[in-house]
């Protein structure tokens, strides 16, 4: 049985609750970790296997989901396994760091606790859905397919559910050495982090110049996040380019072969390693409206 995967802070069961209710109550089979899951390796391997196993991926994007580890770690799986992922803002800022992964996807606003729109629905797939009251998927630890970087995933869970609350007894000065050694180390996503924390505390040294390092920052999470949406449609643009050197091998006149790349490059126009848009640039004529005489009487052109 397909099933979607709802992912969320435990601080905001209250509404993954009641998303879950409206989603089998249209007939959509779900998975959400509750409290009857328990605790343990098993169940951890558990949401694992229910993430693998899923036809879609829900996220609750608020500000508790942005610092859990666990929503971070199943946004970062949903990725990498090319599931359909439907994220939905309920509350914070929608472009903070670890939110940035889904800037490509169709985010739908939720605020307040409205449960999405009819249209949101429509577009989750029909693999989920079963006739009458969509039911709870139950799955099975021994159900999840394993290799080696799935294997990494179940031996390494994400440390704590949430990040604490620094308080009073934040440290700046170590947290802005954290911030340095992960910038010199290129994890751009743990500097992020380390600079979000700083900002929250409120107080830094006037040379910690915060909000150019947040810019800096934020443009190498962004370049790493493109770079992932390119490795996705890497696959596609290979295949599409593959049957545009079929046709010029073919003999495909030339104003065809121009046509095809010019709407390759449209999608891809990151992917040309044999440099077709200089070979087939597809040029557009813009004739002028043909030209007609007419008798202009004398003194009326201004």
């Amino acid at each position: 049985m397909s099933h979607i995967f709802i992912s969320y802070s435990t601080k905001n069961k209250e509404y993954a609750y009641r998303l879950a209710e409206a989603l089998k109550t249209r007939g959509y089979n779900i998975w959400i970790d509750n409290e009857k899951l328990g605790g343990g390796d098993d169940w951890w391997k558990m949401i694992v296997t229910a993430l693998q196993k899923s036809a879609a991926f829900i996220v609750i994007m608020t500000p508790q989901s942005h610092d859990s580890h666990y929503v971070q770690t199943e946004v970062t799986l949903a990725i990498d396994w090319h599931k359909p992922i439907f994220p939905l803002h309920l509350s914070g800022d929608k472009k903070a760091v670890n939110w940035l992964k889904l800037t490509t996807r169709q985010i739908e606003s939720v605020n307040g606790g409205v449960l999405p729109s009819d249209d949101f629905f429509q577009r989750l797939p029909e693999a989920a859905r079963s006739e009458g009251q969509g039911k709870e998927a139950d799955v099975s630890p021994d159900e999840l397919i394993v290799d080696d970087a799935v294997a990494r995933v179940i031996e390494n869970p994400p440390p704590a559910d949430d990040v604490a609350d620094d308080g009073d007894d934040f440290d700046v000065d170590a947290a802005i050495d954290a911030f340095e050694e992960a910038e010199e180390n290129e994890d751009w996503y743990a500097a992020a982090e380390w600079l979000r924390r700083i900002r929250e505390h409120g107080e830094w040294p006037s040379i910690f110049l915060l909000d150019d390092y947040e810019r800096d920052i934020a443009e190498r999470v962004a370049e790493l996040e493109l770079q992932k949406e390119r490795d996705r449609q890497r696959p596609a643009a290979e295949r599409d380019y593959r049957r545009i050197l079929t046709r010029i091998e073919r003999g495909d006149p030339p104003e065809r072969i121009a046509m095809m790349v010019s709407a390759f490059r449209e999608q891809y126009d990151w992917y040309d390693p044999q440099d077709l848009r200089y070979r087939f640039p597809h040029v557009l004529t813009v004739l002028p409206p043909p030209f007609e005489w007419c008798a202009i009487p004398a003194g009326e052109v201004t």
